[in-house]
């Protein structure tokens, strides 16, 4: 029997893509119970699992098919010349059959082994000839379908090593210099081997990760511990002596090369999540289950939100009330290979859990899709566009303990700067947005922040802090119909000076000032917050926002 421990989170993710690939995405695995496979016991401990390497005959059939469930090129382009023939037939192609050629064309390029296939015998008819004899084309996909599905499973596992090329590095199949059986020569180098346990070992070395069985011999760094790591072979230089080798077990390699199946693709291209914790194998196989149903939805809902606030309200830690430690979320970035993953720990109680879900339900679904973009210049005069998605860095500061004003300020002099006109930032957001945030915030500390202090929390101040938002609308409609809009900028500027240095007394003076000028009464609530720091800044930034918010609207107008 071997035997596989829980470790740092890319092995964790190489387990749980091993148990799904084993299991076919099986949902109900049990821990401390015997699960089988091909007849195979495999048990699923606390923090391991452990298996007879018997349990890997077949495994290769499965590793390519969990690989190109996520990828599916070929039968995506299949499916697409089905649909050209449909609309043939129903005659409804041929009004735009410029349109359907030129997009058929482009996908067959792109598709280089399909080309290769179809190179040795058919040709895409010149378009001209296309225009004057329509049947041409049909009959042209009618070949098309014929080489693809005649060559499909050549097909699927070019797609899977296309797709797990860009995960790993150049380990069995995927290297450049292998062209065609890719999945016989994984079978050979990891089933086969592992099977009849033939891998050439260095008997006094042990395996680098588990520490218990015997390394391969010239094991490169280059395998199943992905380039993204910044582990690869073309970091030569920060090894010693410029030596590469890596000693790995033979089932620990393979664990590293399941990792792809423990990632969670993001609906954006090349990125990829796994939720990491210590609690337990079990545990870890179902956080990231619900991670993949959650990112199967549309990306116009909270489904970050939605996801953590389940997560830690689910039905085994309802009967705790511990603490939860050691939950860490992956973000795997593949468009760029030089950034590594960023690794997000999170120390999360129940009542963080129920506070995100009460805010999910009533106010993050308003906060749908808002974000910033500010251009950043290099050295040599090279512009980057950075983009950030508001929600989730508001998320991330909750969950990881850092949320406080300072970030609303900072959202504040963005869209203050875009207002003004500076090309170097824009804003994805309104004053409207900003004050549901300040709600958040406000909430947050007097739950949070508060109690951690020892200090006495107030009640709800939701509706004061919409109050707060009219007061600031009310004084921005005095200074418009005085025709003094323009000074609304200047002042929301002095008036976020005092906020974000925390000096009470001077934001005061200059509404007492600014309400004596025009004879007003000054809001009660503002005096009231005095001698209370973190509620008077609740109510300081719901007024600028009521501020920004006519004259925003104003500007839009004219």
């Amino acid at each position: 029997m071997e035997r596989v421990y829980l470790s740092d989170w890319l092995f964790n993710a190489g387990i749980i893509g091993f148990l799904s690939i084993l299991f076919e995405g099986k949902e109900d695995l049990k821990e401390g119970e015997n699960t089988f496979s091909n007849g195979k016991n495999i048990y699923i401990g606390k923090n391991y699992i452990e298996f007879e390497r018997e349990v890997l005959e077949g495994f290769s059939d499965k590793y390519f098919n969990s690989a190109y469930e996520r990828y599916r090129r070929t039968d995506r382009f299949i499916d697409y010349c089905r649909e050209i023939l449909e609309d043939i037939k129903k005659e409804t192609l041929y009004k735009d059959i410029e349109k359907s050629y030129e997009e058929l064309k482009n996908r067959i390029d792109n598709f280089s082994k399909l080309k290769d296939f179809l190179k040795k015998d058919f040709q895409l008819p010149p378009l001209n000839e296309v225009k004057r004899n329509p049947e041409l084309f049909r009959e042209y996909i009618l070949k098309v379908l014929e080489v693809a599905e005649k060559n499909k499973q050549i097909l699927i596992e070019n797609d899977v090593k296309i797709y797990l090329g860009k995960i790993y590095g150049q380990k069995s199949f995927l290297n450049r210099t292998i062209t065609s059986n890719y999945k016989n020569k994984f079978k050979e180098d990891f089933e086969d081997k592992i099977i009849n346990d033939t891998k050439k070992i260095k008997r006094s070395i042990l395996c680098i990760n588990c520490g218990e069985r015997y390394a391969k011999k010239d094991t490169s760094f280059d395998t199943g511990i992905s380039p993204f790591t910044g582990v690869n072979t073309d970091a030569l230089n920060f090894f010693w002596n410029f030596n590469a080798k890596l000693p790995l077990c033979e089932i620990c390699e393979l664990i590293y090369f399941c990792t792809f199946r423990g990632f969670t693709e993001s609906v954006l291209e090349n990125k990829y999540f796994f939720v990491n914790s210590d609690t337990s194998v079990i545990d870890l196989y179902k956080k990231n289950l619900l991670l993949q149903e959650k990112l199967k939805k549309n990306l116009t809902e909270n489904i970050f939100v939605e996801f953590f606030s389940e997560l830690l309200l689910r039905e085994e830690y309802e009967k705790s009330t511990h603490r939860l430690q050691g939950i860490a979320f992956i973000e795997i970035d593949l468009t760029n290979k030089d950034v590594l993953p960023k690794v997000f720990s999170f120390n999360i109680s129940r009542a963080k859990a129920e506070f995100l879900k009460e805010h999910a339900e009533k106010n993050f679904k308003n906060l749908i899709n808002i974000r910033y973009s500010i251009k950043r210049y290099s050295i040599k005069d090279s512009i980057k566009e950075i983009i950030k998605n508001v929600t989730l860095e508001f998320l991330e500061k909750i969950l990881s303990n850092t949320l406080s004003y300072g970030y609303l300020s900072f959202l504040e002099y963005l869209l203050l700067e875009s207002i003004k006109g500076n090309k170097d930032v824009k804003t994805y957001y309104s004053p409207i947005h900003l004050n549901i945030l300040n709600i958040i915030i406000e909430d947050y500390i007097q739950k949070f922040k508060k109690y951690e202090r020892g200090e006495k929390m107030s009640s709800k101040n939701e509706e004061q802090l919409w109050f707060m938002f009219k007061k600031g609308e009310e004084i921005a409609n005095k200074l418009i119909s005085e025709n003094s809009e323009n000074k609304i900028p200047s002042l929301t500027y002095k008036l976020l000076s005092c906020l974000r240095t925390e000096d009470v007394h001077s934001f005061m003076n200059i509404i007492l000032r600014l309400y004596m000028t025009y004879s007003l009464e000054v809001p009660s609530l503002l005096v009231k917050a005095l001698n209370e720091k973190d509620l008077f800044l609740a109510y300081g930034y719901s007024f600028v926002n009521g501020l920004l918010s006519k004259y925003t609207s104003q500007n839009n107008e004219n």
